[in-house]
This record gives C-alpha cells, structure tokens and sequence, in this order.
C-alpha cells in the first residue's frame, strides 16, 4: 500500500501520518495544498506504485479535496485504470453534507478530525487494513 496524504495543517499532517505509519505501508507521500496532491497522486502512478490510499482533507489551497477527487476519478477513467485508489476524506466538516458530497464525487469513506482518538484511529486503521 502507498499512501498520500493532503492537509494544510501541519498538526493535523502528522497526526494521520502517525496513524497511517502504523498499517506498515510502502509509502507515504505527504501534500499541503490540493494541487500539489494532485500531481504527486500523477507521480506515484508514474512511478508505478499501485495500492494507492489517498487521505483528503477538504479545506485545501490551490485545490480543495473534492476538487482533488474529481481530478484524481476522471485521471481514472481518461487513463482507463483498472486499479482505482482508494479515498478516505479527514475533514473538520463533520456534517452529513459534507460526507454527501465527498461520496457522490468519489469518495470511499469519510472521517471527521473531531472524532476522540480512539475511534479516529481505529476509524482509520480499518479504512487502511481494506488493502
């Protein structure tokens, strides 16, 4: 599994990646605006890494995380990937809409920071263990 991770808050970066460090993936990239995640999700696939996990957050410069999953689905089905990544959305929006809309664009599953840490980590050890 290699896993990008895309979230301008420094604090909130290193948390997930502390949690995504624990699933024992091959890689993890990390992002802090949508536009860089969106051309380091290219370069992994040009380098030929498959498995790919993308961690989005919405609230994003450049390009916000539904932005970025629309890109990264319609890169898909341009390309005509039979291997499609798997996205989890880490967001502070903690609101039926916003998980809506991050699933109606493509979105796997969905995860507000402001769960306790318990079930935020377990939440995300499950979503990384679907490999």
């Amino acid at each position: 599994m290699n896993i990008l991770i895309a979230d301008d808050s420094p604090i909130s970066l290193k948390l997930v990646e502390k949690q995504a460090q624990k699933s024992n993936p091959n890689s993890i990239y990390t992002s802090t605006n949508g536009e860089e995640a969106f051309e380091s999700y290219k370069d992994m696939l040009n380098m030929g890494l498959g498995d790919l996990v993308l961690l989005l957050d919405i609230n994003m410069p450049a390009l916000n995380g539904i932005e970025v999953i629309k890109k990264v689905r319609a890169h898909e089905r341009s390309q005509r990937l039979t291997e499609r990544a798997r996205i989890m959305v880490i967001t502070d929006y903690d609101t039926d809409d916003a998980e809506y809309l991050a699933r109606l664009v493509g979105a796997d599953a969905f995860l507000a920071k402001t769960d306790t840490n318990n079930t935020f980590a377990a939440t995300l050890g499950s979503f990384l263990k679907r490999s």
